[in-house]
């Protein structure tokens, strides 16, 4: 029975300095072995698609105003349409119906 006894204390004695050690610590990566990632590279978006000029043909009662709201939503946008159509408005206060502009 002693022989037992002490192999039993010899086999406790083993689990405890086993079960106690300190893990070892993970070693630093080396520049070889570390994963090198890419810096994000900035993106610049896109511009936003330049919108074909369109057409309108004046009908009665329309002014630079109520062009520049319906096509602008800024009636205060009325020289655009002017500028772009000189040629075709002798007056800016009066369009003639039945004229056609470019809505640039």
């Amino acid at each position: 029975m002693r022989w037992s006894l002490m192999s039993l204390t010899a086999v406790l004695g083993l689990v405890m300095l086993v079960g106690c050690q300190q893990p070892k610590a993970e070693e630093e990566p080396t520049q070889d072995t570390a994963m090198i990632t890419p810096e994000p590279v900035a993106v610049e978006p896109a511009p936003p698609p330049v919108p074909a000029a369109q057409t309108h043909v004046v009908a009665k009662n329309d002014t630079l105003y109520s062009l520049a709201r319906q096509y602008y939503g800024d009636q205060s946008k009325w020289k655009v349409i002017w500028e772009a159509n000189k040629d075709k408005i002798p007056n800016k206060d009066k369009l003639k119906p039945g004229t056609e502009l470019t809505i640039p």
